[in-house]
């Protein structure tokens, strides 16, 4: 067994990089997204160094043990979410101190759904899993173990096939992911509910607009969105995508 982040011997992820991606403590912050359309997004921390290499073994290598970390990452970021976007749906979502209690009658807080990006069926199929569906599942227990009502469920789908995101711009990207997403026949009922969308990575938002224009079409707004990690922009540049350069959506081609 080694660090899914450093490599360091007899250790699933060591104190250094869990601390890493638990973004040293400090409360999620609302990352940078560059593409129109996108909804307010949320990230634990950076997607880089020990951050980068945890979410790619995970995601590609098989370490589902690291889920450990990253589902409570994730859990931080949708919490976030919804505090800093309270004021954005006062009719269904209670104060963020009232989410923990128990309430009932007319002052009860909506339900929260968390919506997954779904990743391209190939790499579904590569990996066994849906993996972005399996961290959002581990989100929300989380949550619901704080009291929280979230459920998480696979509302999206892929409705084409896209090219590959590596080295696309905001606006390639955009362009490449217009009407790639489609609200599966069996979801469950949108109305009424508080919506997040979750991935494990945002580059620039391009996926997570999609995704938000689908749901819009279905009369229910995304009040925003939530991910384990944000590529930093250095020099006015995207970072590259290089932990899954195949990777459409689900995970790292933001």
């Amino acid at each position: 067994m080694a660090c899914g982040g450093c490599g360091a011997l007899d250790e699933v992820l060591c104190r250094t990089c869990a601390t890493a991606v638990r973004g040293g403590g400090l409360p999620a912050a609302l990352a940078g997204t560059t593409v129109r359309g996108a909804p307010p997004t949320w990230a634990a921390t950076a997607y880089e160094g020990a951050v980068q290499r945890a979410v790619v073994a995970w995601k590609d290598r098989d370490r589902t043990d690291l889920s450990r970390w990253l589902g409570p990452a994730l859990a931080s970021s949708v919490l976030a979410a919804l505090e800093q976007t309270e004021h954005l749906v006062p009719e269904l979502l209670a104060p963020a101190s009232s989410l923990s209690r128990e309430a009932s009658g007319p002052g009860r807080p909506a339900s929260v759904l968390l919506v997954p990006v779904p990743s391209r069926r190939a790499a579904v199929a590569r990996r066994g899993r849906d993996a972005v569906a399996d961290l959002a599942a581990a989100a929300a227990r989380g949550l619901r173990l704080q009291g929280l009502p979230v459920v998480a469920a696979p509302v999206l789908r892929p409705a084409r096939r896209v090219r590959d995101q590596s080295g696309l711009d905001a606006s390639g990207r955009a362009g490449n992911l217009r009407r790639a997403l489609e609200v599966g026949p069996a979801g469950p009922r949108l109305e009424g509910r508080v919506v997040v969308l979750v991935d494990d990575v945002v580059t620039t938002g391009a996926t997570l607009a999609e995704a938000a224009r689908v749901l819009r079409e279905h009369a229910c707004p995304a009040v925003a969105a939530a991910v384990v990690a944000a590529a930093q922009r250095r020099g006015g540049g995207v970072a590259s995508d290089e932990g899954d350069p195949g990777l459409v959506m689900g995970g790292g081609a933001d």
